[in-house]
């Protein structure tokens, strides 16, 4: 049967331990021994406790809030109804529901990269930087999803490796570019009209003119 302990206090209130009949097993409630409050059921007050605070199972609720302990309670760390946790008085750290992180300040892995000192890596406002321990490490790489072919890499000592590069030849018209591959290609091929053409024998002084314009006539295209 269900049971119910009043401690009444000299202000006519009383303190009540209830227990219903839908418990099946002994409960135990352990105080500390340096005196505090334990609160349990519905409330819109505050629960302050002094030490460590253990839970088994989830804790579930709406918001939570740690604070720096002062006087002003800011916040350290605190979570939101749709799910984000923020770190910071000023949401300096925010880690989305969605899986978007979103920092104030750099993220830093390893040790600090400036000036070679660290093996690490920084991404900060504006730039990334990064140190490996030898130059023929990647400091970068890239690639397309489905295919473990790179397209683009940097190592350490500045090597650079890309699928192919293009140049801007005039910032105001974004269709005025120097694509390199195609540029480094036609040049190879008219190097290699060239060859075979000065290879010919009994070759006369006008064939030989014609054969070195056709040989250039690809890289010979006027860009302004």
């Amino acid at each position: 049967m269900a049971g119910q302990l009043n401690l009444t206090g000299s202000g006519g209130g009383a303190t009540q331990l209830v227990a219903n009949d839908t418990i099946t097993e002994d409960q135990e409630f352990v105080f500390p021994d340096t005196g505090g409050t334990v609160v349990t059921d519905d409330f819109d007050g505050d629960v302050e406790i002094d030490g460590d605070v253990t839970v088994d199972g989830a804790v579930e609720t709406g918001t939570f809030i740690a604070t720096r302990g002062d006087s002003a309670r800011t916040p350290v760390i605190s979570t939101s109804v749709a799910g984000n946790v923020v770190i910071g008085d000023a949401s300096q750290i925010v880690l989305a529901n969605g899986g978007d992180i979103t920092a104030d300040g750099a993220i830093q892995s390893g040790g600090s990269p400036y000036d070679g000192a660290n093996v690490g890596c920084v991404i900060e406002d504006g730039g990334f930087a990064a140190c490996k321990e030898d130059g023929g490490s990647v400091l970068w790489a890239g690639y397309t999803e489905g295919s473990n072919t790179q397209t683009s890499r940097i190592l350490a000592n500045g090597s650079a490796t890309f699928a192919n590069t293009f140049f801007s030849l005039d910032p105001d018209d974004p269709t005025k570019v120097l694509d390199v591959k195609e540029s480094i290609r036609n040049i190879q091929s008219a190097l290699y009209r060239l060859k075979a053409a000065v290879l010919i024998p009994d070759t006369t002084v006008d064939q030989l003119r014609l054969r070195i314009l056709e040989a250039l006539e690809t890289i010979t295209e006027e860009v302004d």
